[in-house]
């Protein structure tokens, strides 16, 4: 969608190649705003030198108008695009896993839980998959009805992702927590 953008670190493919490598999706934590894409390039940078095809995205940003699930819908079909162009970044569809930090952690953890859920689908490559077979979550929120201390003090960004009041749109919250 307008707005997100990828960078893409693969290991090195000699040309004519038709070997298939494992992909990882990596969502930098951002507090559902707008991720740094290269904040992790070092660590990435060590996965796609021992064999893994790396997509480091970014996606809507909820403070500039783009409520719960714009973002996560962002992350979907970036799944989805990769298994669209598996074959020009030599990827093999059925080894493709998701990664995330904090609110990337956090939205890792849904997508593993809600493979191919037509909630969250856009029109963008919808005939393919969004399906992972591997979710790392480090230190992702699991349950967004529990901070009860964002709940009574919403932060810009609290309001912005519940479109409104949180404690007026709790069903904003449930969706967003992997635990439910």
């Amino acid at each position: 969608p307008k707005g997100t953008k990828m960078t893409i670190i693969s290991p090195q493919i000699l040309e004519g190649s038709q070997e298939k490598y494992p992909c990882i999706v990596f969502v930098q934590g951002s507090g559902w705003t707008y991720p740094n894409m290269y904040y992790q390039i070092p660590q990435l940078s060590q996965l796609a030198a021992k064999g893994y095809v790396i997509a480091t995205i970014t996606h809507r940003n909820s403070l500039e108008g783009n409520p719960w699930p714009a973002c996560f819908e962002d992350v979907k079909t970036a799944i989805r695009f990769m298994r669209a162009k598996s074959a020009e970044y030599h990827i093999d569809t059925d080894r493709i896993g998701i990664w995330g930090t904090s609110s990337g952690g956090n939205m890792a953890l849904l997508a593993g839980l809600t493979a191919d859920d037509p909630t969250y689908r856009t029109e963008e490559y919808a005939d393919y998959s969004d399906g992972v077979k591997l979710v790392v979550d480090c230190f992702g929120p699991a349950d967004l009805l529990k901070r009860e201390a964002r709940l009574e003090n919403p932060t810009p960004v609290d309001i912005a992702l519940a479109g409104g009041n949180p404690k007026e749109n709790l069903d904003v919250y449930r969706d967003m927590s992997p635990i439910y």
